[in-house]
């Protein structure tokens, strides 16, 4: 498949020397370029494919790229392994999911996607046992949204 890349989407997918930052807006073929230089990066530089992050922010942004990257993968006979394609928030879940131990904490922390106002309630209970055993006030600071003033609390 050709892929047609302009002049500055060739330059951003064939860099290779030191950082670069590509500034993009919608349209304009990030998708594209963040595939493109996966390939460049392993079929013209050898880079290991096990070596490579990419980075989305959504979902289906992360499904996409992988969808089209690891068909055109090819045989790679140095290396082994795939690039990483994720969100940047499962890549973080992720991180701490493989270094809780070293924070101290004895598991890995829930996560508050599926019911943040039950995890909220749960936390404001915690706190007040907490807060009865030691003597404590403990102050629960509701902070919102700066245009829009949502904000998960739970009216005690």
């Amino acid at each position: 498949m050709e892929v047609k890349l302009d002049e500055h989407q060739l330059k951003a997918v064939k860099h290779f020397q030191g950082p670069a930052l590509v500034v993009a807006g919608p349209g304009s073929g990030k998708t594209t370029v963040i595939i493109e230089r996966i390939l460049n990066l392993i079929h013209e530089y050898n880079v290991n494919p096990s070596k490579i992050l990419a980075l989305a922010f959504n979902k289906e942004a992360a499904k996409e790229i992988g969808q089209r990257v690891f068909p055109r993968l090819g045989v790679i006979h140095s290396f082994s392994g795939k690039p990483e394609i994720s969100t940047l928030h499962a890549f973080g879940l992720k991180i701490i999911n493989q270094n809780y131990g070293r924070l101290n904490l004895e598991s890995v922390p829930e996560v508050w996607a599926a019911d943040p106002e039950r995890t909220i309630r749960q936390e404001i209970k915690q706190l007040k046992r907490e807060e009865e055993n030691a003597n404590i006030t403990v102050y629960i600071y509701r902070i919102g949204n700066r245009v829009t003033d949502k904000c998960y609390t739970i009216s005690n």
